[in-house]
């Protein structure tokens, strides 16, 4: 029993084998027939026309033949993919290297050219009676890199007169402006002004000085005194010049008179036209 049923099951074994490989036959030719089957369809000869065609011709039928064969083949056993021929690798190119030495910073041009700072521009003298004289001095500094020169100082009026240096002050350097303050024949509120140029530009520097100027009353009395004085030595003078005016016109009205005396005496008539 137990052999009947190995013999039964090794037929049927090698049945179904036979029957796996006629049906992998049977699929072989079906599409070797349907690719012959496409490029029929797809290359219909052409009727020749000259011995070139016919020569072209010839080729065309050897390249489908080469095609069916090589199709038919394939099918049967396919070809294993031709392999690439492997490109040799770049060998890695080295990077450059970052230099480390940092550049020499660039130094700007410094041009050579003065300056001049004052400790202040405006000072107050406080009070002072009129007739009374005040000094002060403007001190400065050349903060500049090159010699400083004061090239004029002028005060706003007569009653403020500058004085300042004609040397040249080097860089780092002090010196100062004076400033000599006469209130002769000034009352109340004052602020004169001096300007002050130098060789850095045109452009002037003003210093100021401010102050109350008092008058007494002795003083104002003393004042209108000098005035009135004054006026009438002007008056004197005025009435001296008409009277030494006067007689010199007397002087030469009386010579006039004695040339025509003499000229009617001569002549008898004078022609007032002549």
């Amino acid at each position: 029993m137990l052999k009947t049923g190995l013999t039964y099951s090794l037929c049927l074994t090698i049945l179904l084998w036979f029957c796996a490989c006629k049906s992998d036959s049977k699929d072989v030719n079906a599409a070797v027939e349907q690719s012959n089957k496409k490029e029929s369809v797809d290359f219909k000869k052409p009727t020749p026309t000259s011995k070139v065609d016919e020569a072209m011709l010839e080729k065309k039928e050897n390249v489908m033949a080469s095609k069916q064969e090589e199709s038919a083949v394939g099918l049967s056993e396919k070809k294993p993919p031709k392999e690439e021929p492997k490109k040799p690798k770049k060998a890695a190119e080295p990077k450059p290297r970052k230099s480390t030495v940092t550049p020499a910073p660039q130094k700007k041009a410094v041009y050579a050219k003065p300056a001049i700072e004052f400790e202040t521009m405006t000072h107050d003298f406080g009070k002072l009676e009129e007739g009374e004289t005040y000094d002060y001095a403007f001190k400065f500094k050349n903060t500049g890199n090159a010699p400083l020169e004061i090239t004029s100082a002028s005060g706003s009026c007569g009653c403020a007169q500058p004085s300042f240096p004609f040397l040249e002050i080097p860089p780092g350097g002090t010196n100062q402006i004076g400033v000599h303050y006469n209130s002769v024949n000034k009352e109340g509120d004052q602020n004169p002004e001096i300007f002050v140029t130098t060789n850095i530009n045109d452009t002037k520097i003003k210093l100021t000085l401010t102050g109350t100027v008092n008058v007494s009353e002795e003083r104002r009395k003393e004042k209108e005194e000098a005035i009135k004085k004054q006026k009438e030595a002007i008056a004197k003078a005025a009435e001296e010049r008409r009277k030494k005016r006067e007689a010199q016109e007397k002087i030469t009205k009386a010579r006039v008179d004695s040339i025509l005396q003499a000229q009617k005496d001569t002549t008898g008539t004078i022609d007032p036209k002549r």
